[in-house]
């Protein structure tokens, strides 16, 4: 039996398309109402970083192959209450992880990751569990929304971007006079044609970290639409990954030829903006190229593929094919409790999000003062006993990762201490970089030895994490200890006040003598100091999300303790009830003979059959009772 072909107009005589399209209506407003300040941020983000800017199209593809398994929407949904647990669950485990991701250093990242998991919940309780497995592809592709490759580029970076510039840099000296250092950053420098010295800082976002993640993106859509032996589909995905690394280094080859023929503001103000996502579509064209003409991968299946399942009913639950539609009235009670639950979680959701969960305060007064010219600012007045002292402005990284402002500063007390602070805005979370990239970014000559999470600020649901690193500097016999966290306040630049997303960074380098354990404390007493001075900036936070955060770690155990129980006992309980055959056969009815009907002039066999149809290919899709006894 063969899949059939629905036009619209067939799946709009279907029994359950009304009432589909109402409940995909809801499952749509949700995600976009709960995810709608993070789609934002990364929206920013990737406009302003041509590393990032592949998950633009991640939308798009998902969307298509929703569109593309839309049948799976009009599965039948019947009521379970164990099918019900399982969604809510999964929808609880969402909120906890979102809830977490808001007081860490990656709330973006974080909060986009339960994006796949939160819609798979929802899924289950509007739609079922079948519903799910066929849209499970699509489902999974909402994971490439989030710039996660940032967490791992705090493990890999340092090492890929240093492989990355030592190929890239061996291969330019066979035809360019470069220079080339690793130290204090990955750096290559030449003249020109037109004799301008020019220097190339291979940046955290150019180490190949966000190549690998998009042209990984692309394999997992091409192995899934792509036949073939799963050996030859393992091959498929490594080579994505080879040319990934062998395309960042055609990027960094042709940015360097390029400024060494046409100018630096050519290779990099102009080339570089838009080379990643050039080289990625060219990328994707030479893995359809390969696979198809090398490994003798077939791209396109056939149209209507024979389905070789058995025990399929009118679905198979296996492939998904559909053979004909059952009527499954709406139940309006149950769909208006699955409603308030999702209510009371959006609810819960918009108190953790991105910009709410530390907000600035109302009252535009209370703010923190800022002179682009100068530098002057009076984010570090509420430091008792310590001056401030501006020291310079990073226009170079301003630029670079899209910031309003990158400012340094001493401070020092009468103890003839001091202190490097750091004060960044921008308006949006998602563009600060953590420390852990720009360390091990620094290749050989820093490592970062220890890495502590820690709570500086937890007053008035509001709370304010922090992560304090130590790393050594080999090459200078001194190690640098580091303090930074995430904030957010109303600042007045140049007599306009809004509110910022405020990144600050306080660090000491001391030689290896000095105690790095004593400084770290020093540095946290600091901060706490400084923070606390900030709660005159901050509007009260809603209570839910920050006890949810409290007892994250009982609650979250709880939850996947239970959901894995559920699921469990969902899969063995058709199997608790199936009866043994004997006794199934001891229970068989005794046959009766049918009794005779009289046949309709205009149809013989209509008496032999139901009035109960739906359309298939266009024609009348009947049961005959005996098919449904």
């Amino acid at each position: 039996m063969t899949k059939p072909s629905f036009s619209w107009r067939e799946l709009a005589a279907q029994p359950n398309f009304l009432f589909t399209l109402l409940k995909l209506a809801i499952l749509v407003a949700f995600l976009l109402i709960i995810y709608f300040q993070d789609f934002g941020q990364m929206l920013s983000l990737a406009l302003g970083n041509s590393e990032v800017q592949y998950v633009l199209i991640v939308p798009l593809v998902s969307i298509f192959f929703f569109y593309v398994r839309r049948n799976g929407f009009l599965f039948p949904n019947k009521n379970n209450i164990l099918k019900d647990i399982i969604g809510a669950l999964t929808c609880l485990l969402a909120l906890f992880i979102y809830v977490y991701g808001s007081y860490s250093l990656y709330a973006v990242e974080l909060h986009l990751l339960t994006l796949p998991l939160f819609a798979s919940g929802i899924i289950i309780l509007l739609f079922g569990i079948n519903t799910l497995k066929t849209l499970a592809f699509p489902v999974i592709l909402l994971i490439f929304i989030s710039p996660f490759p940032v967490i791992f580029s705090n493990q890999f970076g340092g090492s890929l971007i240093e492989t990355t510039t030592n190929i890239s840099a061996n291969f330019l000296k066979l035809f360019l006079p470069i220079n080339f250092s690793l130290q204090p950053t990955a750096i290559i420098s030449l003249v020109s044609s037109a004799g301008q010295p020019i220097t190339f800082e291979i940046a955290p976002a150019c180490s190949g970290i966000y190549s690998l993640i998009s042209m990984l993106f692309f394999a997992v859509i091409f192995l899934f639409i792509v036949s073939g032996s799963w050996i030859k589909k393992i091959a498929f995905a490594s080579l994505a990954i080879i040319t990934a690394f062998l395309l960042n280094i055609l990027r960094i080859v042709l940015t360097v030829t390029l400024g060494y023929s046409l100018g630096y503001g050519i290779a990099v103000e102009f080339f570089h903006d838009f080379a990643g996502i050039v080289l990625l579509f060219l990328g994707a064209l030479l893995l359809l190229l390969v696979g198809d003409k090398l490994l003798k991968l077939s791209f396109m299946k056939e149209t209507n593929p024979n389905c070789r399942h058995t025990n399929h009913g009118s679905i198979c639950l296996q492939c998904g094919k559909v053979f004909a539609f059952s009527r499954t009235p709406l139940n309006w009670k149950r769909l208006t409790a699955i409603m308030l639950f999702t209510l009371v979680l959006t609810a819960l959701f918009l108190q953790a999000s991105a910009s709410a969960y530390n907000t600035a305060s109302s009252n535009k007064n209370n703010n923190i003062s800022l002179n682009l010219s100068t530098g002057n600012t009076t984010a570090f007045s509420g430091l008792t006993g310590w001056s401030t002292q501006f020291s310079g402005r990073d226009d170079y990284t301003e630029k670079y990762l899209g910031l309003y402002y990158i400012g340094n500063y001493y401070l020092s007390n009468s103890n003839l201490s001091q202190v490097n602070a750091i004060l960044e805005l921008s308006d949006a979370q998602s563009k600060f970089h953590p420390w852990e990239i720009c360390i091990n970014y620094q290749t050989t000559p820093m490592t970062i030895t220890q890495r502590t999470d820690l709570t500086l600020y937890d007053q008035n649901n509001t709370i304010i994490k922090a992560a304090k690193m130590v790393s050594d500097v080999p090459s200078n016999n001194q190690t640098l200890v580091l303090l930074y966290w995430l904030d957010s306040a109303n600042i007045e630049v140049n007599g306009n006040i809004s509110p910022w997303a405020i990144k600050i960074t306080l660090y000491q380098t001391n030689d290896n003598s000095v105690d790095p354990t004593q400084v770290g404390n020093s540095l946290v007493a600091l901060g706490q100091q400084l923070v606390a001075s900030w709660s005159q900036y901050k509007s009260p936070a809603q209570g839910f999300s920050a006890d949810i955060y409290r007892n994250i770690t009982p609650i979250s155990a709880i939850a996947i303790a239970a959901l894995a129980l559920t699921i469990i006992m969902y899969q063995v309980q058709p199997l608790m009830n199936k009866k043994p055959l004997t006794e199934q056969k001891s229970e068989l009815p005794t046959p009766k003979k049918p009794k005779k009907k009289k046949l309709s002039p205009d149809n013989p066999s209509e008496a032999n059959t139901e009035r109960n149809y739906f359309l298939i290919n266009g024609q009348p899709y009947t049961k005959s009772k005996s098919q449904t006894s």
